[in-house]
């Protein structure tokens, strides 16, 4: 049920807010890991992992497929990296109430098929 970040302190997952509860005093999204420098002790960097870009692509085939409205969100389609990170607010309002649990918990499986999909209709 997450997007997930390679940072400077190892994987992220998106919605880990305890990281700032326990472990650092801020949470830095960048775009890649060249942005990743230049940020004060105590700040974790994230940037979005590979894994990250294969579920957006998951998650677009299957709002397309589905010609699912992402406007109660604030999200347009299709997904992008710079979108989940300008808003991620909106994609993580969308992981958790515009998907069912099985469609969240396949589509965010970076290792899944998507063929599979269309088996369960």
């Amino acid at each position: 049920m997450e997007l997930r970040f390679d940072t400077t302190v190892g994987q992220y997952t998106f919605f880990m807010s305890h990281y700032l509860d326990n472990y650092c005093d801020d949470i830095v999204l960048v775009t890649s890991d060249a942005e990743s420098g230049g940020y004060p002790d105590g700040v974790i960097v994230a940037w979005p992992s590979e894994e990250t870009e294969q579920i957006l692509l998951q998650l677009n085939w299957y709002i397309d497929h589905k010609q699912m409205d992402l406007a109660p969100y604030s999200l347009t389609y299709p997904l992008t990296v710079e979108k989940a990170l300008e808003n991620w607010e909106g994609v993580k309002d969308f992981l958790e109430n515009g998907l069912t649990s099985s469609e969240r918990d396949f589509l965010t499986n970076p290792y899944e098929p998507l063929f599979k999909l269309d088996a369960d209709e």
